[in-house]
């Protein structure tokens, strides 16, 4: 296992109390990060009480008309100035959560950014438990750079959960993808600058007479070409000489 790379083990470490065990939550709601609101139905249904709470945006990751679903739409809310936006996930090992953690992220962030960064998000599956604190999860790791570890516990500081092993292991395969992106990033603005400074140094040798055009059109193919060792080697020389 690499240093970035987590485990559904070390998730659940996270989630235990300091007994070893899981709890259910001791309130409705929490504020579990500024502006989100994670919390159970019965709040998701109290509309006066979201309008009291300054709520301007409902994200249901339980939508649905079944068992343990959360049957709530855009009419439901209509005309309390609140905006809905519904996820039809069930609290199931099997079920693919990760399909939603974009779609999520992009609305929590959407709904914090309403009226100048004023907005606030009441996120709510049944319980308040498993899906929808699966989904704040994934929008701190997404939106906010965090690893998977620092993400759960960022929410289990503030609020009793315990997403299933299911929606743990989505989360912990959201760190990798999350994590090799950022490296490769990284790794193409290295390249970009050595590149812009490799040339930079060559149409210098041009201008002083000490190469010419060619050498310079051969020397940033070899760069483009060189593969990883090359590319140290020849980035080394380039930056050394800045």
């Amino acid at each position: 296992m690499s240093d970035y790379e987590v485990s559904v083990q070390q998730l659940n470490d996270l989630l235990m109390d300091e007994n070893g065990d899981f709890r259910m939550p001791s309130k409705h709601f929490n504020e579990v990060y500024p502006g989100i609101y994670l919390g159970d139905e019965s709040v998701a249904t109290d509309v006066r009480r979201l309008q009291k709470l300054g709520v301007t945006h409902i994200l249901n990751a339980a939508e649905g008309k079944l068992l343990m679903h959360v049957d709530t739409c855009a009419e439901f809310y209509a005309d309390s100035g609140i905006t809905y936006h519904g996820i039809p996930a069930s609290d199931t090992d099997q079920f693919d959560l990760s399909t939603y953690f974009q779609e999520g992220a992009d609305y929590i962030e959407m709904a914090l950014a309403h009226k100048h960064g004023e907005g606030k998000v009441y996120v709510h599956c049944q319980k308040g438990y498993s899906r929808s604190a699966s989904i704040v999860i994934a929008y701190l790791m997404i939106c906010h750079g965090m690893d998977a570890r620092v993400a759960v516990a960022t929410v289990r500081e503030k609020r009793e959960i315990g997403p299933n092993d299911g929606f743990l292991r989505q989360l912990c395969h959201l760190n990798d993808k999350l994590q090799d992106n950022r490296r490769c990033t990284v790794w193409s603005m290295l390249y970009e600058t050595v590149l812009v400074r490799l040339l930079m140094s060559s149409l210098k040798a041009v201008l002083l007479g000490h190469a010419g055009v060619l050498d310079v059109c051969l020397r940033a193919k070899l760069f483009c070409s060189a593969g990883a060792a090359g590319f140290f080697s020849l980035s080394h020389g380039v930056l050394a000489k800045d």
